[in-house]
């Protein structure tokens, strides 16, 4: 008989402690979005050359391409670029054919395309690059974009700004409901660059001149979804 009372107040005792554990470890959280946003002014451009001529025969389209690409790079290595930051980013060499109507297709030539892509460090320069590149015998600005070479500070920075703003929008949240806000059960930062870019760009040099590059403004902009603790 004792055994029984015994048992069955451990099976009491028991249940008593797992529901009271399980009130406590019940979390309740509020859920709120932030938003930082960091702008600065870029020291770093990457402009995009191309290279376009035709020949007759393949071999000499390719000849003459080489060698216009080859002063392109020259022109703008003599403005201090270095060798790295420089590639070759698109080559391609193609047939063309006769557009006569309701007449077999021939080959009427050859076209090649060279991309040169350069990594400008000195932003100030960039008009000159240009102006430089395109008298060398670069016929197109394929793209041009500027950036913020090291952005580790400033991506922390719009963190910080952002985890402030949801902590804000939490806190209006948690005093409308009357309650308080103890802890992070979750957090989830995200992080975005937008830079200042124009694409396709058709840019004829004439002599004396020098093409304006203004670049503009970078931004680095971070988000971040946090799961507040409440009571």
């Amino acid at each position: 008989m004792y055994k029984k009372i015994f048992a069955n107040l451990f099976a009491f005792l028991l249940i008593a402690t797992t529901a009271a554990f399980a009130a406590e470890s019940e979390v309740y959280t509020i859920s709120a979005y932030g938003e930082g946003r960091i702008t600065v002014a870029p020291d770093t451009a990457r402009i995009t050359f191309s290279v376009k001529n035709g020949s007759l025969d393949a071999k000499q389209a390719d000849a003459e391409n080489a060698k216009r690409a080859r002063s392109v790079i020259a022109a703008v290595k003599n403005f201090g670029v270095r060798d790295d930051d420089v590639k070759t980013s698109r080559y391609t060499i193609y047939p063309t054919y006769s557009k006569e109507k309701n007449a077999e297709q021939r080959i009427t030539g050859y076209f090649a395309e060279n991309s040169l892509t350069v990594k400008i460090r000195d932003i100030k320069k960039a008009g000159e690059i240009i102006d430089a590149a395109l008298n060398a015998g670069a016929n197109q600005v394929s793209s041009l974009s500027f950036y913020k070479e090291n952005t580790s500070a400033l991506e922390k920075e719009a963190i910080a700004l952002a985890v402030k703003n949801a902590r804000e929008r939490a806190d209006i949240v948690a005093k409308a409901l009357n309650v308080s806000i103890i802890g992070v059960k979750h957090a989830t930062p995200n992080i975005n660059h937008r830079s200042f870019e124009t694409s396709h760009m058709m840019m004829k040099a004439a002599a004396n001149s020098s093409t304006p590059i203004e670049g503009g403004s970078t931004e680095v902009t971070a988000s971040v979804n946090v799961e507040f603790i409440i009571r």
